[in-house]
């Protein structure tokens, strides 16, 4: 094929593409799936995560490993260059620059989370947070909580079972309407 041809056809990139992730990846997922609703070379239409870090700030992670300040300052450190060199203002917004949940918008995409109440890692907190964006920005989603899990969420299957299950669903639909959508073009 020579690329004139290529160059001529049609393409046609659905709206099937989701972000996935575990903890770093979860906030990674979520961030890309956020920040760019309207910019993504490849949109997404659905992100599920489990235990992801949400909103970086401080309290967010309290009680925990990162409730010290001198813990979550090394962290901050290795994210955000010259964190240590910032004023308060300067560090809390580079924190939400790096944050998923101020993101969140009325356009924002679907999204199916997990968080564990035994988490010293990224505390169910994060969930909560992330329950109150999605709910006062009208979006679809879905907040499973589990009650005996920590940051590895392995103590409560019947809540993994129903996040499986559920993402599964919501990925059929999208698939669904991307067809129907395709066909009537």
């Amino acid at each position: 094929t020579t690329s004139t041809s290529v160059s001529s056809r049609r393409f046609f990139i659905a709206r099937l593409w989701w972000t996935s992730g575990y903890s770093a990846g979860g906030h990674l997922a979520l961030l890309y799936a956020y920040s760019r609703t309207n910019s993504a070379c490849v949109p997404v239409n659905l992100v599920f995560e489990q235990v992801g870090p949400a909103d970086l700030c401080p309290e967010a992670f309290a009680p925990g490993v990162m409730s010290s300040s001198l813990t979550f300052n090394a962290f901050a450190q290795k994210l955000i260059p010259n964190y240590q060199n910032m004023s308060d203002a300067e560090r809390k917004s580079a924190l939400a620059e790096i944050s998923p949940i101020s993101y969140i918008s009325p356009q924002a995409v679907p999204t199916i989370m997990v968080y564990a109440d035994e988490d010293i890692i990224v505390g169910n907190i994060h969930g909560a947070h992330m329950n109150d964006a999605l709910a006062s920005n009208g979006i679809d989603y879905a907040y499973l909580y589990m009650p005996r899990s920590n940051h590895t969420c392995e103590f409560d299957s019947a809540v993994m079972d129903q996040f499986w299950n559920t993402t599964s669903s919501r990925l059929k639909r999208s698939r669904i309407k991307a067809r129907n959508s395709a066909q009537s073009r």
